[in-house]
């Protein structure tokens, strides 16, 4: 005759080993989803950008910024305004100038090509002639698809004897570097260029200065 502690033991044991059967013999619960990863709007081409008008004394123009905050000047001493997006591969050049003679979009863009290097060429995406802040302007938007897929929009104009040159460019990386890129042409065509104007009386809040 089994001793009772014994009989306790094996009755334990038994129960313990039933428990795991049943464990063993349930389908492994599935694999949690991953988390969605969540991706980060660019700070250039996301239509919801913060959007701060800025004075440029010099140049006697109104100009709205995306990321203002993400603008600085270039350390260069330039005829252009100067403006680098470091966190986007972006740069902006800006600039008005008076000439001896009346003047045409072309021969702005000559003279504007003499002063400084600017982008040029690439796959054309618009190109058209419209008013930019009272100068009858030239404006190219155009993109250099590759590894580094560069894109520029680019607007020179004229006003009498007045010229205007605008050039940004930027570039982007990645599986999606081309829409990146013509996310952030299209905000600063339409939201930067297009809204360029001449300063008024209300426009002495935001300076250039503000940027440095």
């Amino acid at each position: 005759m089994a001793h009772p502690g014994l009989r306790t033991l094996r009755a334990t044991i038994a129960v313990l080993l039933g428990a795991a059967h049943a464990v063993g013999c349930q389908a492994p619960a599935p694999a949690a989803a991953p988390a969605p990863v969540a991706v980060q709007a660019d700070r250039l081409g996301d239509p919801r950008a913060k959007m701060d008008r800025v004075v440029v004394r010099r140049f006697r123009l109104r100009i709205e910024l995306p990321d203002p905050t993400g603008w600085r000047p270039r350390k260069e001493r330039s005829r252009f305004l100067l403006l680098d997006h470091a966190d986007t591969g972006s740069s902006l050049a800006l600039r008005t100038w008076l000439e001896y003679d009346r003047m045409t979009a072309r021969t702005c863009e000559q003279n504007a090509r003499l002063f400084r290097e600017l982008p040029r060429g690439g796959e054309p995406l618009l190109r058209e002639r419209r008013a930019i802040a009272g100068f009858d302007a030239e404006v190219m938007v155009a993109v250099e698809p590759g590894e580094v897929t560069r894109g520029h929009v680019t607007a020179f104009g004229a006003k009498g004897r007045m010229c205007l040159a605008f050039a940004f460019s930027t570039e982007a990386r990645g599986p999606l570097r081309r829409q990146v890129v013509e996310d952030r042409l299209a905000m600063l065509d339409e939201r930067t260029l297009t809204r360029l104007a001449p300063v008024s009386g209300e426009d002495d809040v935001a300076r250039e200065d503000d940027l440095r």
